[in-house]
């Protein structure tokens, strides 16, 4: 590594240098011909006086970034970028030393696309371990026509994102929908009650809702992952197909 980088840190995430990471980030999803994930963040809840931003220059030139988004007080989630022509250089090694230095935190996650095998390769060498493959999944919402009765249970909103499936003044499933775009919804936080699991009745919920939302919108986007095969079948039984994923490596501390 060239004993001239400068290796620098902030707190505070200023226009120009987060222009600059922008379009490193945009320069290796090119050079890579990869939709890389990034977490790059203005602000944090938490830790606000945590650094966000580990960076190395030579001449004024950025040639790497480290970014940190604060999940919790218990796990931060990272993105590395290195130049495509200084990617033999240790200088991702070097950010990722001076960001273990400021966090002493127990889970630390990084998502990184599944044919990113030299991503793949550098965390498997500095003790991150797999943890999950994380999908995102759509469906048309053309598809779906009115659903048969649904016997006792009523379909219900309080307000106009969260959903609940109701029997006798009890919550069997529940969900949220958020408005994506003129055109899609995105789906999440589907809970079905324990004692109700596997009976079909998060199939018929999410049934009744797609259909209610296909007159408003073209289709629906959710995330899954992968190892939570009830959920999963559930999505694919329903007509979802998988539309991009990443894979999650973390480091415990």
């Amino acid at each position: 590594m060239k004993s001239n980088y400068i290796f620098s840190k902030t707190v505070q995430l200023n226009h120009s240098l987060k222009q600059q990471c922008d379009n490193l980030y945009n320069r290796c999803c090119t050079n890579d011909n990869l939709q890389h994930s990034n977490c790059l963040e203005d602000e944090f809840d938490i830790f606000s006086e945590s650094p966000r931003l580990y960076y190395a220059k030579l001449n004024e030139q950025l040639l790497g970034f480290l970014s940190v988004y604060i999940i919790d007080s218990n796990s931060v989630e990272i993105s590395i970028f290195v130049h495509p022509d200084n990617r033999r250089e240790h200088i991702g090694q070097q950010l990722l030393g001076n960001f273990l230095d400021d966090y002493e935190i127990s889970n630390i996650e990084i998502s990184v696309h599944p044919n990113n095998l030299i991503g793949i390769d550098f965390l498997k060498k500095n003790n991150f371990s797999y943890v999950s493959t994380e999908l995102l999944m759509s469906v048309q919402l053309k598809t779906f026509t009115a659903p048969e009765n649904s016997g006792n249970f009523e379909l219900i909103t309080d307000n106009s994102s969260q959903y609940h499936y109701v029997n006798e003044g009890i919550e069997i499933v529940s969900c949220n929908i958020s408005k994506f775009n003129d055109d899609y919804v995105f789906i999440s936080n589907v809970e079905t009650l324990t004692e109700y699991c596997g009976k079909g009745y998060g199939y018929q919920f999410l049934q009744e809702i797609l259909f209610d939302l296909s007159h408003m919108y073209t289709g629906a986007l959710l995330h899954v992952s992968k190892e939570n095969t009830p959920a999963y079948n559930l999505y694919r039984k329903l007509g979802f197909q998988i539309k991009d994923s990443t894979v999650t490596y973390a480091l415990h501390q």
